[in-house]
This record gives C-alpha cells, sequence and structure tokens, in this order.
C-alpha cells in the first residue's frame, strides 16, 4: 500500500479539527493497516470510554479511507492512541490465559463479561489449536460473550 502519507495527512487534519496534537505513525501492508498516534494531547477525549470513541474514529477512517480510494473493501484498519489497544489486548490475553488455566485445574466452564467482537476474535484466536481448551461466542449483541471450556 503506498498510499501512508494521504492518510497520514487525513488522520492529521482529522486531529486538527478536532484540536488534538499528537505524532502519527502508519504501518500497512496489502490488506491491513495500523495508525497509532502517539504523544497524544488528549488521549482521553480520542479513546473514550472502554474504547468506545476510537472504535467510532476507527470507522470514520475506514469509511473516509476507502471513499478516497486510499484503502481496499477487505483492508483491515486498526486506530490506536498512545498504544492503548495493544494494553488492552495484553490484558485481554493474560485473563483469558487465567481463565483458561482455571478452566484446566477446575473442569469448570468460565464466562466472560459481555465484549466487542474485536475482543471475541482476539480470545478465540488464542485459543484455535489449544489442546484442552474451546472458545464458544453465546448470546446476542450487545452482551455477546465468550464461553472458555475443556475439549
Amino acid at each position: 500500500m503506498n498510499n501512508s502519507l494521504e492518510i497520514k495527512n487525513l488522520m492529521k487534519e482529522i486531529l486538527q479539527r478536532m484540536k488534538i496534537d499528537g505524532v502519527i505513525k502508519v504501518d500497512s501492508t496489502e490488506n491491513f493497516l495500523k495508525i497509532n498516534i502517539e504523544d497524544c494531547s488528549d488521549a482521553a477525549l480520542l479513546i473514550g470510554y472502554r474504547g468506545e470513541t476510537l472504535r467510532s474514529l476507527q470507522h470514520i477512517a475506514k469509511i473516509l479511507f476507502f471513499n478516497k480510494e486510499l484503502v481496499g473493501k477487505d483492508t483491515r484498519i486498526i486506530l490506536d492512541v498512545d498504544s492503548y489497544l495493544s494494553k488492552k489486548d495484553q490484558e485481554l490475553e493474560n485473563l483469558a490465559l487465567n481463565m483458561a488455566e482455571k478452566v484446566i485445574k477446575t473442569g469448570h466452564v468460565e464466562t466472560f463479561p459481555p465484549m466487542t467482537s474485536y475482543e471475541r476474535r482476539k480470545i478465540h484466536a488464542l485459543f484455535t489449536d489449544h489442546e484442552k481448551i474451546i472458545t464458544e461466542s453465546i448470546g446476542i449483541e450487545p452482551t455477546r460473550r465468550i464461553v472458555i471450556k475443556l475439549k
């Protein structure tokens, strides 16, 4: 993907309109685009409650980039602020591994609280090839959650 500079400039424009400063880093491959806004003057505003604002901004960015033909329809876009998502991913992975360990020890099913599709996908991927654990999504949005149990 050769549009990194244009993507970076569009993100700068969005931040300027929001009166927020930050350093924009773009990492891209053919079907994947990760944008991290670092040294952000108001990270909490961009992230929002439990990442809701960040997810909304990511959705807007995807539409904008697609409409300007900077990304393809199947391009996966991840927008992060001061590595918020990376830190949350690590916390989620640690929680999932601890819950799996508990399931293996006790044999009892463990259920996560409601999660976003992104979070559920991460957990399912974590246990895809696990020899003792399987995961399953249950419920309907917005209370969809994951159950961890023995195979």
